[in-house]
């Protein structure tokens, strides 16, 4: 069976790099069209999809997909000239 796809990146790969490839751009999508977006880690146990996810507590660098999604979402949206349409809960 041939799988698909749309990155690959390297075990050195910073939280940065990772989230910029896989979360960035769906992040903004949810809050331009009103629509959700969703994240799913595959991979062996003690593969760091926990680490890629939430990311590590030492460092800021470090944060994962879920805190560097709410913190673009609220920089997006703040930055609309509509943000008082929005209601966060």
């Amino acid at each position: 069976e041939e799988v698909a796809f749309d990155a690959v990146l390297g075990p050195d790969a910073s939280q940065d790099k990772v989230f910029d490839a896989v979360a960035a751009g769906p992040v903004r999508e949810a809050l331009d069209r009103l629509s959700s977006a969703a994240f799913v880690a595959f991979g062996p146990t003690g593969g760091g999809k926990t680490f890629v996810v939430t990311g590590g507590a030492k460092r800021f660098a470090d944060r994962g997909l879920i805190p560097r999604s709410i913190s673009a979402l609220f920089e997006a949206l703040s930055a609309r000239a509509d943000r008082g349409d929005f209601k966060v809960a």
